[in-house]
């Protein structure tokens, strides 16, 4: 592996002899809008990091998972086969419930996306991509504990003339994607823009049971803008967009919890790490009416998938915005509505025979409304006043179809929930400039969440006769709400521990939640280009509602988990250098969180809880530089620090432990390195690495919850050639070494017997990509 990364670095070290320019050139500003104003990002006195829509598109990054290659710091929590929340500084959702509360907020053109199911849409036709660090809970219209991730689409501009861009790929596991965009003007006023994304890849695993591939997914979307600024003060976008995720059954790495007697515990599981999940071991699980099984296979890419399995995603919605300015202020009204629909089934045991199957039927329905005033010039003194409002509808339902548990019944219990969430908040923030070179902004917002709703319990038999014996149902019948209440009509028994068919009692189920949230940041201007700052800011977010559908045999479903808080205190400067060549921000910080939300599975069964207190804290370091001879490197490196100082009791949660999914070292880095042939055709190498520690999946520092650390590399090469590098073809190498890795792990023996992981490809994934602009 280190033989391919040296020789990669000296291929385009050697090249960098034919370069034409050898003086540096200065790094490009980047324009963000984090603070709901127009500013250079290295002006802004956060921890904020930035790309452009073409670095995207240069890097494949084609979902918010994919963000990981570029930002230390951050990483995805993935629940499941769909669930993806991403975690910033540690600071994620463990959660991979309907009802789960994203962490760290995800915003597309300032409307709040509100599921963490959103991260698998596909990114395209991006202006640019914000990562915000720490809590946003002054000028953001949902509540964040972990940081906030701003995705800009380009827009419909009124003063260019037909413009846009196609691209095609191809890549291994006959991957093929398209996409692109059209931007035209319809009048001096008017102009429209039109951008999808289409995307398909086979699956790459081979299921031993059935025989057929798994892993592969379709992803497709559409945009379609409207803009009209009819003068000079006044702007108006009107915007839709769809996005639509379908996967095919999921692979899943499983190992068995008992040693090869039978009886003993497996000793794999006391080492932890990707030890026990790869090649073949003597590790067994009880499957029920079989006995004892292995699950282990000799290859990577061979899995045990007895279940039929399915992931949906439809997300369709649009927006209004318009913007008027009035002279010494602004006027912005952001109106939002999303629909979100979600169905999925995932079978987490990894076994030759079906074990135990998690199924999650939802509908989400967002209408929210903002608006704003924000000061207009450049004197001492800025500021910007608003408030937000969102109605929330939603349809969700979990079901557990389990072949374990109870004996010798096989039933399938479920949880419906019927809720409604208000959110209503006026926030204000003032930035002054107290001299010359120091400034104060002080940021606050209120909250009122108020989340209603009718809870369910059904339980239904999961065969014809309810017993091992029986025709089993298949997912089409047990996994959407329609079809279990068409089954469950006329049931009048209630249910309670150890029934097999029961419908109800619904209870009435409501959480409010009222708060102040905010931020208070002192910066210093050391230099022209240097600044220093540092700032406290609280951040929140709503608890949620139990749907655990286990929990109606367990007795254990009465209370929902609680909001938790986090309270930051953080230093850091930004500095931009030599002639504005080199960049260099980094910064330090501490976190209070109280209430930490997690998701536990014990011998008991699943369990919702509030983890009382846990600390956080580290540093971090971004370095941006354009170098002699075309070349340039970019990258950073994070270190955080997490542990439990209050558990609060929980048999899964331990004292000294690290949150679950915060790996203590992150490190990404670019080196690239530039060719130009003439003035419209440039060739670009370039080689990147992204290194990860180890890192824990539970809450009490278990050895078989460890994954072990990684260190990816990924190759591009691209040409531009024609007027104004109008054509282009590329070549990626994702994973150019074949690092095998696993996640989440997790110990389901309750329900399946084994101990398990959603795994990567293991292999190295190649594409090729021709493209035009104009």
């Amino acid at each position: 592996m280190k033989s391919r990364f040296y020789l990669s670095c000296a291929m385009v070290a050697t090249l960098g002899g034919v370069a034409t320019t050898v003086q540096a050139q200065e790094i490009e500003e980047i324009v963000v809008t984090a603070q709901k104003r127009a500013e250079n990002a290295q002006d802004v006195p956060i921890a904020i990091s930035a790309l452009s829509g073409d670095a995207l598109s240069d890097k494949n990054v084609g979902d918010a998972g994919d963000l990981v290659k570029m930002f230390p710091a951050l990483s995805v929590k993935q629940q499941g086969t769909i669930n993806n929340g991403l975690s910033i500084r540690g600071v994620g959702t463990q959660n991979f419930h309907v009802t789960a509360q994203p962490a760290v907020g995800q915003y597309l053109d300032e409307v709040s996306m509100v599921t963490p199911f959103t991260s698998k849409l596909g990114l395209y036709d991006m202006e640019r991509v914000e990562v915000l660090r720490g809590p946003q809970n002054t000028l953001f219209g949902r509540n964040t504990t972990g940081g906030a991730v701003n995705y800009i689409s380009r827009k419909p501009d009124v003063t260019k003339g037909v413009n846009g861009y196609a691209k095609l790929g191809y890549g291994r596991f006959d991957q093929l994607s398209a996409e692109g965009a059209l931007g035209l003007p319809i009048s001096e006023t008017v102009a429209i823009r039109v951008a999808g994304k289409y995307e398909r890849r086979d699956g790459a695993f081979n299921n031993l049971v059935a025989g057929d591939k798994l892993g592969g997914y379709k992803n497709y979307g559409a945009r379609a803008s409207l803009a009209w600024e009819p003068d000079s003060a006044t702007k108006v976008l009107l915007s839709g967009h769809v996005g639509y995720f379908r996967s095919t059954p999921v692979a899943y790495r499983g190992v068995g919890l008992l040693a090869a007697d039978g009886v003993s515990a497996c000793p794999l599981l006391a080492t932890g790490g990707m030890a026990q999940f790869e090649g073949t071991n003597d590790c067994l699980a009880t499957s029920k009416g079989v006995g004892l099984v292995n699950p282990s296979t000799a290859k990577w890419r061979d899995v045990y998938a007895a279940q039929r399995m399915t992931g949906q995603i439809d997300f369709e919605g649009g927006l209004l915005n318009i913007q008027h300015d009035f002279g010494p202020v602004s006027l912005t009204l952001i109106s939002g509505y999303d629909v979100t629909k979600v169905l999925y089934q995932q079978d987490f045991a990894g076994m030759p025979y079906f074990q135990s199957a998690v199924g999650q039927d939802a509908k989400y329905k967002v209408f929210s409304q903002e608006a704003r005033l924000a000061s207009n010039g450049d004197g001492p003194i800025k500021w910007i006043v608003g408030g937000y409002y969102s109605h929330e509808n939603d349809d969700l339902m979990t079901i557990i179809q389990n072949n374990r548990t109870p004996a010798p019944v096989i039933a399938v219990p479920s949880v419906l929930l019927d809720q409604k969430v208000n959110i209503l908040s006026a926030y204000g923030q003032v930035n002054a400039d107290l001299s010359g070179r120091l400034h104060l902004e002080v940021g606050l917002r209120y909250t009122h969440d108020k989340r209603q709703g009718v809870r369910t319990p059904f339980s239904m038999a999961g065969t014809s006769t309810g017993l091992v014996g029986g025709v089993p149902f298949g997912y089409d019948t047990i996994l959407t709400k329609n079809t279990v209440l068409g089954l469950l009509d006329g049931v009048t028994t209630t249910c309670a521990i150890g029934v097999l068919v029961c419908a109800g009692p619904s209870d009435d189920v409501q959480q409010v939640l009222s708060k102040v949230g905010g931020k208070v940041t002192l910066s210093y201007d050391l230099a022209d280009d240097v600044m220093g700052y540092a700032s406290y800011s609280r951040g929140f977010k709503s608890g949620s509602f139990d749907v655990r559908a286990q929990a109606i045999y367990l007795g254990t479903a009465a209370n929902p988990v609680g909001p938790e808080t986090l309270d930051a205190y953080e230093v850091g400067l930004k500095s931009t250098l030599l002639g504005r060549r080199l960049q260099i921000n980094g910064a330090v910080f501490y976190y209070d969180w109280q209430g930490l939300q997690a998701f536990v599975n014990s011998a008991a069964g699943p369990a919702f809880v509030n983890v009382p207190k846990t600390e956080i804290y580290g540093a971090e370091i971004e370095l941006q530089a354009n170098l002699p001879a075309d070349f340039s490197v970019n990258g950073g490196v994070s270190y955080v620090h997490s542990e439990i100082k209050d558990d609060g009791g929980y048999s899964l949660v331990s004292n000294g432990a690290p949150v679950a999914g915060a790996p203590k070292w992150t490190a990404t880095g670019t080196l690239s390195k530039a060719i130009y042939f003439g003035d419209d055709s440039k060739a670009t190498l370039s080689v990147t690495g992204r290194y990860t520690s180890t890192q824990q999946f539970d809450f009490a520092d278990a050895a078989f919850a460890k994954l072990d650390s990684t260190f990816f590399v990924d190759l591009f090469a691209g040409y531009e050639f024609g007027p104004d590098g109008r054509y282009s073809v590329s070549a990626t190498v994702d994973n150019l070494t074949g690092v095998k890795t696993c996640s989440p792990i997790s110990n389901n023996g309750p329900l399946t017997g084994t101990n398990g992981c959603l795994p990567n490809e293991g292999v190295a994934l190649y594409r090729a990509n021709i493209g035009i602009k104009f």
